[in-house]
């Protein structure tokens, strides 16, 4: 059974176009047996994708950041992240592609709810043309949440998003936690095949 079929308790979450938003997160564990090899390797490893990837395609990631603003966030992420609308009016969002020999391989999305903290203004004054993966396993104290995972039609990923080799694409999202003051969201999809 697929665990991912349409329900009427679907979540709403920003990195998905505009017109084509639901979709379903639930816990790793929930859906663990739907996950295919070798994607799952990829999916619930938690140490950094972009270390993973570089080791990988003995190659290095590239960033292309697609967008970055604030925004009025959604209800379901405000309640991912454990906030109310009166907490947190507006965040910062970033958009990027992770290439790899001149191929998007992941589309990652990252939602700030404080900008102001140290830790992210240095992140975005100094580090800014890393990967965002690649600057926080460098952190020390650094917590990552359980995933939640999806499994989306590629017509639901924006339409700056490469067209992908697979119908289907795979999600995962977490919460970082750094300082025990920071506390911020980071999906990836992979929109490539995985071998």
């Amino acid at each position: 059974m697929n665990v991912f079929k349409k329900q009427s308790n679907s979540n709403i979450f920003f990195p998905l176009n505009s017109n084509e938003t639901s979709s379903i997160w639930l816990p790793e564990h929930s859906c663990f047996s739907e996950i295919e090899e070798p994607i799952r390797k990829w999916i619930l490893n938690p140490n950094s994708l972009t270390a993973q990837l570089k080791n990988h395609y003995q190659a290095p990631v590239i960033i292309k950041l697609l967008e970055q603003q604030c925004i009025s966030p959604h209800e379901s992420e405000l309640n991912y992240l454990n906030y109310t609308k009166n907490q947190l009016s507006h965040c910062l969002i970033r958009r990027s592609l992770l290439l790899l020999k001149g191929i998007a391989r992941i589309y990652a999305c990252s939602l700030f709810p404080n900008t102001t903290h140290p830790l992210i203004k240095e992140y975005f004054e100094k580090f800014n043309h890393i990967s965002l993966g690649q600057w926080l396993f460098d952190q020390p104290g650094l917590v990552r949440s359980a995933f939640e995972i999806t499994y989306i039609h590629r017509s639901q990923l924006p339409p700056d998003v490469p067209y992908t080799q697979t119908e289907h694409v795979w999600g995962r999202r977490s919460i970082f936690t750094l300082e025990a003051t920071l506390c911020f969201s980071v999906s990836e999809f992979f929109i490539t095949s995985f071998d």
